[in-house]
C-alpha cells in the first residue's frame, strides 16, 4: 500500500530569498501529519566583493529562476504524484534583508467606556498604522524618491492582541475598556516582488494571487511562540550570507529590526584573503576545515582568518546592539538568543557571541543563553524525504505554511 494515499495532501513551493544564498522546495502539508520536505536546494551566492544591491538582484532571480523547475522536475517524480495531480496549490516566498523594510508598533487603545472590537475597527488602526509607516519610508533621507515610489504592502498584520491586561489569540467581537494590538507592517520593491513572481507563474502557471509574500523576522516569530510559549523577550539573530538581521521580540510584538552587512560570506572572504585563493577556493577549505581534514599549515591560516572575521563582526554587533537598546544600556537588551545561520557556520558565530570581550556589550554577553534552531529543534516539526538535506531555514518556512492546511 502507498503510504500516500491516506489522504490528500496539498502540495507546496517555499521560496527562501536570502541575500547570500536561494532555497526552493516542495512541501506536502496536512492538517493531520507533520509537513514533509520531498524536494529542495539551497543555492549559495558568493561574490568576491559585496555585491551592489543591484548585482545581488539580478543573481538572487537568476538562481531562482534556474532552481524552480529543477526542483518541480525532481519533486514530480516522488511516489505521491502517482496518484495525485501535479499541481502546487500553495506557494509561499519568504523574504530576507535586503528586501523588505519593516516596522512593528504595539497601539494602546483605552477610555473610560466599554468598547467593541469590531473588524472594521481594526482594520482603520491597520490602514492609520500603514499609512504612517509609508511616510515614515518617504521622509526618510536615506530613501531615494524612485526607492520610495517602487514600494508596496508585503505584510500588515495583527500579531498580539491584549484585553484588560489579558493576551488572546483573538481580539474581535470582544468587548473591553482596554485594549492592546500589537502590528507587523513591512515593504517591498515592486520590482522585485513582480520579478519574482513572474518567475513562479511561469513554472506553476499560477497568479499572483495565488502567491504569499512574507518577511523571514515574521515566520520566525510565528514559530517561536508555538515552540517555546514561555519566551516572549527575546533577540533573533539571523546570520546569512551577506547580512546579519537582528530582531528585538518584547511581549506580543517584535519591537526592532536592524541590519548589519556581515555574515556567513565574512568568513569566506577572510579565509580567501589569508590563502591568498578565490572564495570559491576559501569555500572548499573552510568545508575541509570544518571537517577537521584541512592540512595543519591551512588550519592555522583558517584559524587567523576567522579571529580576523570576529574582530570585524563583534565592531557591527556592538553598534548594532547600541543602536537597538535605543539609548539605553546594552546590559539591558535580552539575554535570550535565538540564531538561525547556516549549519557549518552557525557553532562559530554563537562562540563569538559568548567570547569574552572588555567593551561595552562584556556584561550582556557573559548572561547570554543562546539557542540554535537547528536541526535538534526543528526535525521534529519538519520531516524529509529520503536522501534530502536537512534545511533550517526551508524547515520553518514549512512549518509556518502548515498551519495554514
Amino acid at each position: 500500500m502507498n503510504i500516500f494515499e491516506h489522504h490528500k495532501k496539498e502540495v507546496a513551493l517555499i521560496l527562501d530569498v536570502g541575500n547570500g544564498s536561494i532555497g526552493v522546495a516542495v512541501a506536502l502539508l496536512s492538517s493531520q501529519e507533520t509537513p514533509m520536505i520531498i524536494a529542495s536546494i539551497r543555492d549559495l551566492v558568493l561574490f568576491d566583493e559585496r555585491p551592489t544591491g543591484d548585482k545581488l538582484q539580478t543573481i538572487i532571480l537568476e538562481k531562482i529562476n534556474q532552481s524552480i523547475p529543477y526542483i518541480l522536475e525532481r519533486a514530480f517524480h516522488h511516489p505521491y504524484f502517482k496518484n495525485n495531480s501535479k499541481h502546487i496549490e500553495k506557494i509561499l516566498c519568504v523574504l530576507s534583508s535586503p528586501w523588505f523594510i519593516s516596522k512593528g508598533k504595539t497601539i494602546i487603545v483605552s477610555q473610560d467606556k466599554t468598547f467593541v472590537i469590531t473588524e472594521r475597527f481594526l482594520e482603520d488602526i491597520l490602514a492609520k498604522e500603514m499609512s504612517a509607516f509609508s511616510a515614515e519610508v518617504t521622509t526618510d533621507s536615506k530613501n531615494s524618491a524612485e526607492y520610495v515610489s517602487d514600494l508596496e504592502v508585503v505584510e500588515k498584520s495583527i500579531i498580539g492582541n491584549k484585553i484588560n491586561g489579558y493576551v488572546l489569540d483573538s481580539a474581535l467581537n470582544q468587548h473591553t475598556n482596554h485594549f492592546e494590538v500589537s502590528l507587523y507592517m513591512s515593504q517591498a520593491e515592486k520590482k522585485f516582488i513582480n520579478g519574482l513572481s513572474h518567475i513562479v507563474s511561469v513554472y506553476t502557471h499560477r497568479g499572483v494571487a495565488d502567491m504569499t509574500f512574507h518577511t523571514f523576522p515574521l515566520i520566525v516569530f510565528s514559530c517561536v511562540r508555538d515552540m517555546f510559549p514561555g519566551v516572549s523577550d527575546y533577540l533573533h539573530l539571523d546570520i546569512a550570507g551577506e547580512i546579519t538581521d537582528i530582531a528585538w521580540v518584547s511581549g506580543t510584538m517584535i519591537k526592532k529590526n536592524i541590519s548589519f552587512p556581515s555574515g556567513k560570506n565574512l568568513l569566506i572572504r577572510q579565509i580567501a584573503k589569508h590563502l591568498h585563493v578565490p572564495s570559491e577556493v576559501a569555500r572548499s577549505f573552510f568545508h575541509l576545515y570544518m571537517d577537521k581534514r584541512a592540512e595543519p599549515s591551512t588550519e592555522r591560516e583558517i584559524d587567523a582568518a576567522i579571529a580576523d572575521a570576529e574582530k570585524e563582526w563583534n565592531i557591527y554587533i556592538q553598534d548594532a546592539l547600541s543602536s537597538l537598546s535605543e539609548g539605553g544600556t546594552i546590559a539591558g537588551l535580552p539575554i535570550k538568543i535565538f540564531i538561525t545561520a547556516y549549519p557549518q557556520t552557525a557553532e562559530i558565530f554563537m562562540q563569538f557571541l559568548k567570547k569574552e570581550t572588555i567593551d561595552e556589550t562584556a556584561e550582556w554577553r557573559r548572561s547570554l543563553s543562546v539557542t540554535y534552531i537547528g536541526p535538534d529543534i526543528l526535525s521534529k516539526l519538519c520531516v524529509y524525504d529520503a536522501h534530502e538535506t536537512f534545511d533550517a531555514f526551508l524547515s520553518l518556512e514549512a512549518t509556518f505554511l502548515s498551519k495554514f492546511v
